[in-house]
C-alpha cells in the first residue's frame, strides 16, 4: 500500500500509468490486474500472477469475473467493488477461503483502486497472498 500512496502523489489514487508491476518483484506472483466496466457493473481479469492461477488450476486471463463465479458471491463482489468507487480507496479483506481440492485455506486481498481522472475508479491493482495447505 505504501508503493500505492507514494505513486498516488497528492492525488487520490494512481492513474493504471503510475504502477509498474515490475517495480514489485517478489509481489508479482500475486497480483492482479481488473478493469472496472460500468452500466453494468463487470470486472475483467487483465491480469493474474502464476501463483494465483497455480492455485486455481487455470488462467483467467482476459475473462470476467461472472463468467466464473456464482451468483451469490458474485453478490459480494460487486458490492466490495461498488464501496471501492464510492469511496476511491483501498479495499483490504482477509480470512478462509475454500480451496477446489485442499479445503479450507487462510488468504488476505489487498484491491488498490486506479483512475485516469482521479474521479472514476476503471481499474484496481491487488494482490492475493493465501497458505494452501499441503495435500494429504
Amino acid at each position: 500500500m505504501d508503493y500505492w500512496r507514494a505513486k498516488s502523489g497528492p492525488r487520490t489514487m494512481p492513474a493504471r500509468g503510475d504502477i509498474r508491476p515490475a517495480d514489485l518483484p517478489g509481489l508479482l506472483p500475486y497480483m492482479f490486474l481488473i478493469d472496472i466496466e460500468t452500466e453494468p457493473l463487470r470486472l475483467r481479469y487483465r491480469l493474474l500472477g502464476t501463483a494465483l492461477t497455480e492455485a486455481v488450476g487455470r488462467d483467467s486471463t482476459g475473462r470476467y469475473c461472472d463468467e466464473i463465479c456464482p451468483p451469490p458471491a458474485m453478490a459480494r463482489i460487486e458490492a466490495g467493488y461498488r464501496w471501492m468507487m464510492a469511496a476511491r480507496a483501498p479495499v483490504r479483506t482477509h480470512g478462509r477461503a475454500i480451496h477446489h481440492v485442499v479445503g479450507f485455506y487462510d488468504y488476505e486481498m489487498l484491491h488498490l483502486p486506479l483512475s485516469p481522472d482521479n474521479d472514476r475508479v476503471t481499474m484496481v491493482v491487488g494482490g492475493l497472498f493465501f497458505e494452501i495447505p499441503e495435500t494429504l
